[in-house]
């Protein structure tokens, strides 16, 4: 696929992830549409090659903006993601995230739309001790999971009817800076002050694979310049997890300050499964793609650039 001049619309582009792509995007010369409802932040980048549109995913308008910009390629990162949000709102988590994708779909097959990337989650993975492969039967454990297991499914369907290319990436736990939701890194961050005092946390054993938001642009980006099937599905993470704990004396080292934990029975999960980690295998050995930062390092950009407090400079 020649990666120049092109016409890509992103949904959910005003958003942590999709305002870090968006902005990629744009710095290679593309003409973008972004799609966004601005429910959980709104950091759209501005350029004169952007068009932006403050709109809900589902709304018919959406999917006549959409058509009318006529895109040969669609990022679809519009979703309800925060766990906690999406089990107290089930209803709302499976308007956006199913009927919106469907939606979005119906408004791509009818423009001249070559290759759609979709934004899914390791959540669509069951519990397990070793990391996952992309081949293993998906076993979503909640609402947000099971929709975006949906909207794989939907993807896949459009796809093959409607003869265009698609890319699944199943992202990992991702953090960085922008962050819009209050997951478990800006939550540590967020909370330390100058003096070694507590910070409020819930389970501080299980472990993730946590991914910086620039490597994930770096995947997202590899279909623009690769050749791909007609269907394809990508885990994106690291390949490594930490546990909470883990986190925490990296950050303690990061900012030099001793501060003490405090668990907080409200902060728990009911559904906090010991342990998430990508295999990326796949991706490596199709696309030479693997992430830049491990966890320290991706933590030192974030502190260095969103909490500059804490660096004692």
């Amino acid at each position: 696929m020649s990666d120049s001049g092109r016409r890509i619309a992103v949904t959910g582009g005003a958003g942590f992830i999709g305002s870090h792509l968006a902005r990629a995007l744009s710095d290679r010369g593309h003409r973008l549409l972004i799609v966004d409802d601005c429910s959980s932040g709104s950091h759209t980048p501005q350029h004169e090659r952007i068009s932006y549109t403050q709109r809900d995913i589902c709304a018919p308008e959406t999917a006549e903006t959409i058509t009318e910009f006529d895109p040969d390629t669609l990022y679809h990162l519009a979703a309800r993601h925060y766990i906690p949000y999406c089990n107290e709102n089930p209803r709302e988590t499976f308007n956006v995230n199913v009927i919106g994708t469907r939606r979005v779909l119906e408004a791509v097959r009818r423009a001249s739309v070559e290759t759609v990337v979709y934004a899914s989650s390791a959540a669509v993975y069951g519990p397990a001790k070793e990391p996952h492969v992309e081949s293993e039967r998906p076993r979503p454990t909640d609402i947000y999971g099971q929709t975006k297991l949906v909207g794989e499914d939907i993807v896949e369907r459009f796809a093959t009817r409607y003869d265009f290319e698609s890319v699944m990436y199943r992202l990992f736990n991702v953090y960085g800076p922008g962050e819009t939701n209050p997951h478990v890194i800006p939550a540590i961050l967020d909370q330390i002050d100058d003096e070694e005092g507590s910070i409020s946390l819930g389970n501080l054993r299980p472990k993730r694979d946590f991914v910086h938001v620039s490597d994930v642009v770096d995947a997202l980006l590899l279909p623009l310049d690769s050749a791909t099937r007609s269907f394809d599905r990508y885990n994106v993470g690291t390949g490594t997890a930490h546990s909470v704990a883990e986190l925490v004396e990296v950050i303690r080292d990061l900012v030099s300050t001793d501060f003490g934990i405090d668990q907080d029975d409200e902060r728990l999960r009911e559904s906090d499964r010991p342990y998430l980690c990508a295999d990326i295998r796949r991706i490596q050995e199709e696309f030479g793609w693997s992430p830049s930062y491990e966890v320290r390092a991706g933590l030192k950009q974030l502190i260095e650039t969103e909490y500059e407090r804490l660096t004692h400079a």
